[in-house]
């Protein structure tokens, strides 16, 4: 029964996930390869009502994106380019772990703090996939999980370029 309902649930994510590039495509709507974009961040705690201020957040740029055959498809950046993780689907299941693996030492990202609000902004970045990781620990707050922001991505049938995260 567990293995059921987990196949549906991985055929209705593979679904959505489809969906999206289908919309997208039928929208006529492309993407426009000269534009930046930006990821917003906000740490709220929900059980205190409090937001995280001073929180190091660090993002490295994992992959570029191109036109492969109408589709979107990512290409690792020069640091991530030993990286043999599978680029094909970014929805995928434990993916950011797999890329915070190829994460060495010489790996470059770029950094900055939560303010009062809770909020960070990253600007004028390179469209791409980017992998988001808390690199400091704030007392009295739990490390947020890394994660990953795709730069465009589709949101009602249209390319978004500026992430916001919660």
């Amino acid at each position: 029964m567990v293995k059921k309902i987990s196949c549906l649930l991985i055929m209705f994510a593979l679904f959505i996930g489809f969906n999206n590039i289908v919309n997208a495509q039928e929208s006529n709507y492309t993407i426009d390869f000269s534009r930046k974009g930006s990821i917003d961040i906000t740490l709220h705690e929900e059980a205190k009502d409090t937001y995280v201020e001073g929180a190091e957040i660090t993002i490295y740029h994992v992959a570029d994106i191109y036109n492969k055959n109408s589709n979107l498809a990512h290409k690792f950046t020069e640091q991530f380019s030993g990286c043999e993780v599978s680029l094909e689907d970014i929805n995928k299941d434990g993916l950011h772990k797999e890329l915070e693996k190829c994460i060495t030492e010489e790996t470059t990202g770029i950094s900055d703090f939560t303010d009062e609000n809770g909020n960070v902004v990253f600007e004028d970045l390179s469209l791409g996939l980017y992998l988001v990781k808390q690199t400091n620990k704030v007392e009295g707050y739990s490390v947020i999980d890394t994660f990953i922001a795709n730069i465009p991505v589709t949101i009602d049938n249209s390319w978004t370029y500026d992430i916001v995260a919660e």
